[in-house]
């Protein structure tokens, strides 16, 4: 049974979360389309609009999607040093086309590297001369 938009605005009033919306918000993360989410869910799509015309439930919802970058960003973190031994070791395969990749991907890493590095030194510079300035 498929629940209308118009039954749902009684639920949560822009400052909590009704039950439902809680349980919905995991569905959606792991879907990632409101279509499919409402659909695996139950409720119609013009309910997912109504909610997201409440602050408590896009507060939450955004919420949970920097909790998700932010593991996947952990992920990457961690996993960084062997992906970037792994791109050295491929520089010794005896497949060309291999190596240039490899180099490739270690010289464009490297200048990404250098050019973040740079745009933080500049920024901070900025920052600096912002806060002395006030």
């Amino acid at each position: 049974m498929k629940t209308t938009a118009e039954s749902t605005q009684s639920g949560a009033k822009g400052n909590t979360l009704s039950k439902r919306q809680r349980l919905f918000l995991p569905v959606f993360l792991e879907v990632k389309t409101v279509s499919r989410a409402c659909e695996v869910f139950g409720i119609d799509r013009k309910t997912f609009y109504v909610w997201m015309k409440q602050p408590a439930f896009v507060d939450e919802l955004e919420r949970l999607q920097a909790e998700q970058i932010g593991a996947a960003i952990a992920a990457l973190k961690m996993n960084t040093t062997t992906a970037a031994e792994k791109l050295v070791g491929l520089l010794q395969s005896k497949d060309e086309s291999i190596q240039l990749r490899a180099c490739t991907g270690l010289l464009d890493f490297y200048l990404k590297a250098i050019e973040a590095a740079e745009i933080e030194k500049r920024l901070s510079e900025i920052e600096k001369n912002y806060q002395q300035a006030q």
